[in-house]
This record gives C-alpha cells, sequence and structure tokens, in this order.
C-alpha cells in the first residue's frame, strides 16, 4: 500500500493498511493489477488471472478482513471511476462482479475507456456485462495521454471542460 498527502509530490510506502481512513473524505485507488515500477521492477501481483478464475471471491481474501468491510461498504456508495477495463475481458468483468457482487455500479460511476470502441461504449451503455446488468450512462472515450493531460491540468490548478 502506498500514500500521498493531498497537493503532496511524493508517494510513500506504507508497511501496513493506515488505522484511520475516512472513505467519506479520502480518495482510494483500488488497483489489484500491479505490473511495472518507475525504474522498470517487476512487482509480484497482487492479483492474477488464475486467481479470478480458480477462486478470489472478495476483497476480505485479498486484504485485512476490517480494510475489505469498509472498502467495499464504500464502493456501493460512492460513485466509481473505472479506468482501464474492457467489457470485451472476461477478468476485467469478474473483477466487477467480484467487487459489486449483483449490485449495479453506484449512481455516479464513470468508465473511461480507449478511443474508437463504439461497440465497447455501447456495451457499459447497456449494462451488458455489468453486475446488476444497469446501464452505465457515465461512458469517457480517452487515450491514456488524453487522460494524464487532463488529470495532470487539473492538479496544477488548470480549468478543464
Amino acid at each position: 500500500m502506498m500514500r500521498r498527502e493531498a497537493g503532496g509530490k511524493r508517494w510513500e510506502r506504507l508497511a501496513r493498511p493506515p488505522a484511520l481512513l475516512d472513505l467519506e473524505r479520502e480518495l482510494v485507488v483500488l488497483r489489484l493489477y500491479r505490473g511495472y515500477l518507475p525504474p522498470n521492477l517487476h512487482d509480484r501481483p497482487l492479483l492474477t488471472e488464475d486467481d479470478l478464475l480458480l477462486g478470489v471471491h472478495a476483497l476480505e481474501q485479498m486484504l485485512p478482513p476490517d480494510l475489505a468491510d469498509a472498502l467495499q461498504s464504500a464502493l456501493l456508495r460512492h460513485p466509481a471511476l473505472l479506468v482501464g477495463l474492457s467489457m470485451f475481458s472476461w477478468d476485467h468483468r469478474m473483477l466487477l462482479y467480484r467487487l459489486f457482487g449483483s449490485q449495479a455500479l453506484p449512481p455516479g460511476s464513470l468508465a473511461v475507456v480507449e478511443p474508437g470502441g463504439q461497440q465497447e461504449c455501447g456495451l457499459w451503455e447497456e449494462g451488458r456485462g455489468l453486475p446488476g446488468k444497469a446501464p452505465l450512462r457515465n461512458v469517457f472515450e480517452a487515450s491514456g495521454e488524453v487522460l494524464t493531460a487532463l488529470l495532470e491540468a487539473q492538479g496544477s490548478g488548470g480549468r478543464t471542460s
């Protein structure tokens, strides 16, 4: 686990989950897949495709129970920002089911998908493959470069439209 204070520039690695986590005020980025780190080191994955296939069924199997319960509760109450997921990928659909169960994504949730995928957007908007089979009305197409630029503009106090 890593943490960065609001407005801070550096991430710090945590030896254990924080004792206090105010999920009503703090932003949590849940990234279960690990991958390449900045200096091109590779970190062991926390969740693999095999785990999804063979039996990881809930956050409680990957995180301490208290933290998993708090995150699960927040996931079901607050809008989710889904980046890097595709309805065409079975492991992405399974991950959504593992996180949300049979409940629909919370109102106001947003999916950011790669450009040129009208069919992809349609699957999200129709709710096909999503938990609860409920449509997701907020689907935004953006390449990684465009999304990075938008986030950097927001982080520097710039306004985007």
